[in-house]
C-alpha cells in the first residue's frame, strides 16, 4: 500500500496574526509538510523568535524570497500578504501551468471577480485582474462542488464568512430581497500584528468603536456569493447594510442579519437551515444563543436563528476570525481541492474556557 500523498508547503507573509495562526495549523497536518516561510521586515529571524510558543516544534527561519522564487520548490503557496501584495505575487508567476504550485490566498486580491467592485472596495486599481477569474472563492459550504482539483482559491474574508453562512440558506431558499441590515463585532486580531491608535490596547480594551459603518470591504464578496449560490433566487433589490464594530477582544466574530420576507414560518426557516447545513461539518445550528467561547480556536461556525413578534426574524453567526475567518478555512480549501477529507488536520474542540 503506497503512502498516502504529502504536500510541500509554504507561508508567505507568516509572521502576522494570520500566517502565524496558520503555521500553527499546518505543523501539525498529517498529509503537509511546512518547508519554507517568508516575512518581510522580519527576514532572518527564526519562526520561534516570533512567536515563542513555536520552540520546540519548528526551526524554520523566515526568508525574505517572493512567492515566485518558491515556485519550483514547493506543492502550495498560502499567501497571508497585505492586500494588494498576493495579486502582485500571482501576476509574476502568471496563469496556472504545469509545474506551478497550488495557490490559496489569504488576502483580499482574488474574491471579487469585478475589477470595478474591487477598486470601489479597496481604493485602488487591481494589480492583475486577468487572473482572478483563475480563483475558486473558498467558501465551502457554497462552493464545495467547485473546490475538488481547484489549483487556485480565494479564502473568504473573516467578516465574509460570517454575514454569507447567516444568509446561505436564504439566498438558496429564495428569501433574499431588499435591503438586508447586519451588525457585528470583532477581536482586534484582525487589525493585524501591527498597531494602531484604533488597535493599541488601551484605546480598545475598554471601548466599542463602529467603524467602516456600511462601506466595508466585505460586503460586496457576501452579495456577491449569495447571489451566485442562489441562482436567480436572490432578489434585484437585495444588498447588505452591514455596521461592523471593534470590541475589546482578541479573537473572534459575532455577526447578526435581520432578513425580511423570508418564505414561511419560523419552522419553515429553521428547517430551511439545518437541511442545508445538514452536510456541513463546521457549521451547527444551534438552539442556544451562539456565543465565541464555544468556536475559539476551531474551524466551526455557530449560526442561531432568533424570531419576534410580527414575524421578526434574525440570525446570528458566530466564528474565530483567525482560524475559521481565515488560516483553517485556508486549509480546509486545500484538503477539499485535494479531494481529502475537509476536516483533515484541522478538526479541534474550542479552548477551555
Amino acid at each position: 500500500m503506497s503512502a498516502p500523498e504529502r504536500l510541500r508547503a509554504a507561508v508567505c507573509g507568516a509572521s502576522g496574526y494570520v500566517g502565524g495562526e496558520l503555521v500553527r495549523w499546518l505543523l501539525r497536518h498529517p498529509r503537509v509538510d511546512l518547508t519554507r516561510v517568508t516575512a518581510g521586515t522580519r527576514a532572518g529571524m527564526r519562526l520561534d523568535a516570533v512567536f515563542p510558543q513555536m520552540e520546540g516544534h519548528t526551526d524554520l527561519v523566515l526568508g525574505g524570497e517572493s512567492p515566485g522564487a518558491l515556485c519550483r520548490e514547493v506543492d502550495v503557496l498560502f499567501l497571508a500578504l497585505p492586500h494588494g501584495e498576493a495579486a502582485r505575487a500571482v501576476a509574476e508567476l502568471g496563469p496556472d501551468a504545469p509545474g506551478l504550485p497550488r495557490i490559496v490566498d489569504l488576502g483580499g486580491d482574488h474574491r471579487i471577480p469585478d475589477a470595478g467592485v474591487w477598486a470601489r472596495a479597496y481604493g485602488h486599481p487591481h494589480p492583475a485582474p486577468h487572473l482572478v477569474a483563475g480563483f475558486v472563492y473558498g467558501l465551502p459550504e457554497a462552493n464545495r462542488d467547485l473546490l475538488p482539483g481547484a489549483r487556485r482559491v480565494a479564502n473568504p474574508g473573516c467578516f465574509a464568512t460570517a454575514l454569507a453562512l447567516a444568509l446561505l440558506p436564504l439566498a438558496r431558499g429564495g428569501g433574499l430581497d431588499g435591503p438586508v441590515p447586519a451588525f457585528g463585532l470583532t477581536g482586534s486580531s484582525g487589525s493585524g500584528i501591527m498597531p494602531s491608535e484604533t488597535t493599541h490596547h488601551p484605546a480598545r480594551a475598554g471601548n466599542v468603536r463602529v467603524y467602516n459603518a456600511l462601506s466595508h470591504r466585505h460586503v460586496p464578496e457576501v452579495e456577491g456569493i449569495l447571489r451566485q449560490v442562489g441562482e436567480g433566487r436572490v432578489g434585484d433589490a437585495f444588498r447588505l447594510d452591514f455596521v461592523p464594530a471593534s470590541a475589546p477582544l482578541v479573537r473572534g466574530i459575532l455577526v447578526t442579519v435581520f432578513p425580511r420576507g423570508a418564505a414561511g414560518g419560523i419552522d419553515d426557516v429553521a428547517r430551511l437551515y439545518r437541511d442545508t447545513y445538514s452536510s456541513a461539518p463546521f457549521v451547527r445550528v444551534v438552539d442556544r444563543a451562539p456565543g465565541l467561547s464555544s468556536v475559539r480556536g476551531t474551524n466551526r461556525a455557530e449560526v442561531a436563528i432568533h424570531t419576534g413578534e410580527g414575524g421578526a426574524l434574525a440570525v446570528s453567526c458566530a466564528i474565530d476570525n483567525l482560524a475559521r475567518g481565515a488560516a483553517t478555512q485556508a486549509i480546509a480549501n486545500l484538503n477539499l481541492s485535494m479531494g481529502w477529507p475537509e476536516s483533515l488536520g484541522i478538526d479541534a474542540i474550542a479552548l477551555v474556557p
